[in-house]
């Protein structure tokens, strides 16, 4: 009993520790953003995204999936996700179908882009400063 208790304790610590030097690393905010998009949802799913702008509230994007979406599906329907809850205060666009760019204008504030979550079986998502 007290060893499966240790080995619980211990995984527990090493997530958090991964989690605290996951969270370092994104903290590196720019002025635009990738989000790739690979493979197809097995099963009905959502995706939330975390815009953090610099001196600004956070703003959660989700996204609804259904099933068997490719990866052009589910960049397109980000895609639309993000320009109705962003507005015009951050451009948003497709590219090469599976990917999706969010930026700021030049003088726009700089901000860091996060997968919150994810529930999608299937799809992997890359997210990455341009």
């Amino acid at each position: 009993m007290k060893i499966a208790r240790s080995s619980r304790l211990t995984a527990l610590g090493s997530a958090l520790l991964l989690a605290a030097v996951a969270q370092g690393a994104l903290a590196d905010p720019a002025h635009k953003w990738r989000i790739e998009f690979s493979g197809q949802s097995s099963e009905d799913g959502t995706v939330v995204l975390r815009l953090n702008p610099i001196n600004g509230k956070s703003i959660d994007v989700e996204t609804r999936v259904p099933a068997r979406s490719g990866d052009n599906h589910v960049a397109l329907a980000v895609a639309d996700s993000l320009k109705l809850t962003l507005g015009d205060r951050y451009h948003v666009q497709t590219d090469d179908g599976e990917s999706v760019i969010v930026s700021t204008g030049g003088d726009g504030p700089k901000f860091d882009l996060n997968l919150e979550r994810s529930t999608l079986s299937g799809v992997q998502i890359e997210i990455a400063p341009e």
